[in-house]
């Protein structure tokens, strides 16, 4: 929707997420104000010292047609719970969506039915509104999740917003989100996580490529992460029986000193990965 443009966007939690919102939505002029909300003075100082918002407010303007949650998801019931009244369109950019369906689940359709859950699926391990980038979402993919009587104009409106800064839209179940993400993205943290507890720090002047891409996502947000891995507990650990029994199978033909087995293994990964 190239002409998409509104009067006022609000931006609750400006950290990583939200300033790259911001940036992306002063690049290409498609709101009038953009306000920030967070529990940081510090972020809010930065994103008015940058310009990326025009100023800093403690609740919601009553007059935002767009509001962006991109706070921890913990604070989202607080902060959806006191916008019951409010008509405007509300979307997140939380990783995990079963829970939030569920929490809008408990509130009246009316007011839930301007809400739209969304997942960026861009980021970085950086935290700060320092870290935000104009370019994030370019080129990249945002899952919506409706709910079964999400409002169609708020729909179209939210997915209008992340056309018109350069992100496709595909539209699916929240618990088919969840699966796919417990693979795609929580499993590797957690591995990442987990591999970085028994690197002894000694061994880094010997580290390469391979160190570095795969630890890179270790350096992410311990309390970010955690909150993703509980609130996806259950298809994290579905994910981490697979994967374990891949590394048992492959233990197995190392033990045994098993070549051919071995090899036509890797073989296989390796055709995964190009496929």
């Amino acid at each position: 929707m190239p002409n998409f443009r509104i009067k006022k966007l609000a931006i609750v939690g400006f950290g990583m997420i939200g300033a790259s919102i911001a940036k992306a939505v002063r690049k290409k002029f498609l709101a009038e104000r953009i306000v920030g909300l967070d529990t940081s003075i510090e972020h809010l100082r930065y994103g008015v010292d940058q310009g990326l918002i025009d100023e800093q407010v403690d609740r919601v303007p009553k007059d935002a047609e767009l509001v962006a949650f991109c706070a921890p998801m913990a604070s989202f019931v607080e902060i959806i719970d006191s916008l019951e009244l409010h008509t405007g369109v509300f979307f997140d950019v939380c990783s995990v969506k079963t829970p939030l369906a569920e929490a809008l689940s408990r509130m009246s359709r009316d007011s839930t039915a301007r809400f739209v859950p969304c997942h960026p699926i861009a980021g970085s391990e950086k935290t700060g509104p320092e870290n935000g980038q104009e370019r994030l979402f370019e080129n990249s993919l945002v899952a919506i999740t409706p709910l079964a009587h999400t409002n169609k104009d708020a729909l179209t409106t939210v997915e209008s917003l992340w056309s018109a800064i350069g992100a496709k839209t595909l539209r699916m179940s929240a618990d088919e989100h969840d699966k796919a993400l417990a693979v795609t993205s929580h499993l590797p943290h957690f591995l990442s996580f987990a591999y970085m507890l028994g690197f002894d720090k000694k061994l880094e002047t010997l580290t390469g490529g391979g160190y570095r891409d795969f630890t890179r996502i270790a350096a992410a947000d311990p309390e970010l992460w955690w909150g993703i891995f509980q609130m996806n507990r259950e298809e994290i650990l579905r994910a981490l029986e697979k994967f374990r029994s891949n590394i048992d199978a492959l233990e197995k033909m190392l033990v045994a000193d098993d070549h051919k087995a071995g090899i036509e293994a890797l073989a296989d990964a390796v055709r995964r990965k190009l496929s």
